[in-house]
Order: C-alpha cells, then sequence, then structure tokens
C-alpha cells in the first residue's frame, strides 16, 4: 500500500508541475477575434449589428436559449443603446452596452455578465469586392497577480478561443444568410 501511495502522490506531483508548465508556454493573447467576409454592404451590415434588436435574428446564443426574455433601452441602436438578458444560459444574465460606433465602419461594446470583469467587444466592418469583411473581437480581461496572469491568461485564452471561435463563426455565416 505504501508504494502505491507514493507512485500515485509522484504522478499527481508530476501533473500539476506539468499543468503549470504548460500554462506558461501557452499563448497569452489579450484579444480573440474571428474575421469573415459576408455578402452585403457595409451600411447592411452595420444596420443588423447596430440595431440590437436585430440580434434576434444573428445572435449565435439566441439559438442555443431561444426563450431568453430580452429587454431593451428605449433607444435600441448606437451610443449607449442596451438590452438586458435573462434565460437558462451561463452566464444566465447579462448586458450589452454600444459605447460608441462610427457608421459603417466600427461598434465598440461592452458586455457585462454579473460578477465577472466587463468585456470589451468590437465590429469592424472593411468593404471588400464581394461585400464587407468583419471582424468581431472580444478583449479577454487577465488575472490582477502579474504571476497569476502569466500562467492563467494562457488557459483562458485557449478556452475562449475553443467555446467562442465556433460561436463568432456561427453569428457571422448568420449575419451572411440575413444579408441574402
Amino acid at each position: 500500500m505504501g508504494s502505491l501511495w507514493k507512485t500515485s502522490l509522484s504522478l499527481f506531483a508530476l501533473f500539476i508541475l506539468a499543468f503549470t508548465v504548460v500554462g506558461f508556454l501557452l499563448p497569452r493573447e489579450n484579444n480573440f477575434q474571428v474575421s469573415k467576409s459576408v455578402k452585403c454592404s457595409p451600411d447592411r451590415a452595420f444596420t443588423l449589428i447596430n440595431e440590437l434588436k436585430n440580434w434576434e435574428t444573428w445572435s449565435p446564443w439566441q439559438e442555443y436559449d431561444p426563450n431568453m426574455k430580452l429587454n431593451y433601452s428605449e433607444v435600441s441602436s448606437g451610443k449607449d443603446a442596451w438590452y438586458t438578458w435573462d434565460g437558462n444560459m451561463d452566464p444566465a444574465k447579462g448586458k450589452l452596452t454600444i459605447l460608441d460606433c462610427k457608421e459603417n465602419e466600427k461598434i465598440n461594446m461592452v458586455l457585462n455578465f454579473g460578477d465577472e470583469k466587463p468585456a470589451n467587444c468590437s465590429f469592424t466592418l472593411k468593404p471588400v469586392a464581394e461585400g464587407t469583411k468583419i471582424t468581431w473581437s472580444m478583449d479577454i480581461h487577465g488575472s490582477e497577480s502579474a504571476m497569476l496572469s502569466k500562467f492563467l491568461n494562457g488557459y483562458k485564452y485557449v478556452m475562449m478561443k475553443h467555446f467562442l471561435e465556433k460561436d463568432f463563426n456561427r453569428g457571422l455565416d448568420n449575419i451572411n444568410k440575413s444579408c441574402q
């Protein structure tokens, strides 16, 4: 029994060491983004994103929880427009606010998820021959501790890339479908 205990403890220590080393070697990007060209004009793409009520037609998260309750500010597009959601997904509640926008070019937003740090996100629109190239980006907030940040932010980036890349691509595909 003693050697099994020592072997188990050694394997656990080796796992912790490997997990720590890998954490320091992973990329520590502060921004995650996905770009895709859609077959619509910059003004049409801008309207689909800037008018928050339009998100119901293309948001990938609307598909996950079609019964979520949405509430909108009195003015639902442009600077200071916002909407809140209350649903069954995690995070079940939150708020998205447009911080500023430049017509047909860029929309900057902030996402609030309860106790989590707010996340900044943006949509950048560039005219291309076949329509508009949309870049959807989100900032990744790091830890307060520099050492902890070096270790955890790599894992955080990999997890965000894994989970959000699919959703961002589906949302941009849905925008493309809405343009046709």
